[in-house]
């Protein structure tokens, strides 16, 4: 994952800051036309949550957080324009899904999903003081689908923790970036797949878990591909059409 794309799920973070759930809402819709808007929906302790964002042109960031939800849905739509940055952190939740679709070029997307990590624990009495333990609730039933399908530049970034996880980026152009990070805590198969067409692009999974499915679709020149696998029940495909590609897989 690149440095850019690290920065960009800093810095909306810290940008909009943390919410409380006065903010919640069951439906929320955000449209926006022009250059250099932000945009936030923030969500907490919902039942079927729903958020959408529709935005057009260039220089736009755009943020969806979703807490302690169940059947939480969330659709960044960045339709056309370049350098835009689309975040989406689903935390804590069941049966959620969060896709984001971008036009043109060098543009960053981040999703997140999984659990909710808080310290249990601790405290101090006559004799001193002892730190809690962290505890983390994981997600589950969650998909994350990305789909950059015109420009170049495009970096995407997929990380899921919890149970039957699926996880998809589609790009097409070149010198595109895709990571998707899976960490499996049950025992539900997960999958990623990766699809790239264009020349110079990279794509990468990282998978921990059981039954783990990871496939890799590039087609094009001097593409990278690579797979890495723990614990047990894995699958890996490579698929590379073109010249000078490379592909590893690790299994372990």
């Amino acid at each position: 994952m690149s440095i850019k794309l690290t920065a960009v799920a800093l810095g909306v973070t810290l940008a909009f800051g943390a919410a409380s759930g006065a903010l919640a809402a069951n439906n929320a819709t955000i449209y926006q036309n022009g250059w250099g808007n932000d945009s936030s929906i923030e969500q907490y302790d919902n039942t079927n949550a729903n958020a959408t964002v529709n935005t057009y042109g260039n220089m736009n960031d755009n943020v969806v957080v979703q807490q302690d939800t169940t059947a939480a849905t969330a659709t960044i739509n960045t339709n056309w324009g370049n350098n835009n940055d689309n975040y989406i952190s689903q935390r804590d939740v069941t049966g959620s899904s969060a896709s984001i679709y971008q036009a043109a070029s060098f543009s960053d997307v981040v999703i997140e999903q999984g659990g909710t990590t808080s310290t249990v624990g601790g405290g101090c009495n006559w004799f001193g003081c002892w730190p809690g333990y962290p505890v983390t609730v994981d997600g589950s039933n969650q998909v994350a689908a990305v789909n950059q399908l015109s420009g170049w530049g495009h970096d995407a970034y997929i990380g899921q923790t919890g149970h039957n996880v699926t996880g998809t980026i589609n790009q097409s152009g070149h010198k595109n970036e895709a990571v998707i990070l899976q960490r499996g805590t049950g025992g539900d198969p997960d999958s990623a797949i990766i699809t790239q067409s264009g020349s110079h692009n990279k794509a990468s999974v990282d998978q921990y878990g059981k039954g783990l499915n990871a496939t890799v679709l590039q087609q094009g020149s001097y593409n990278v591909a690579t797979v890495t696998q723990r614990n047990s029940g894995q699958n890996a495909s490579v698929t590379q059409v073109g010249n000078f590609n490379k592909a590893n897989v690790v299994q372990h």
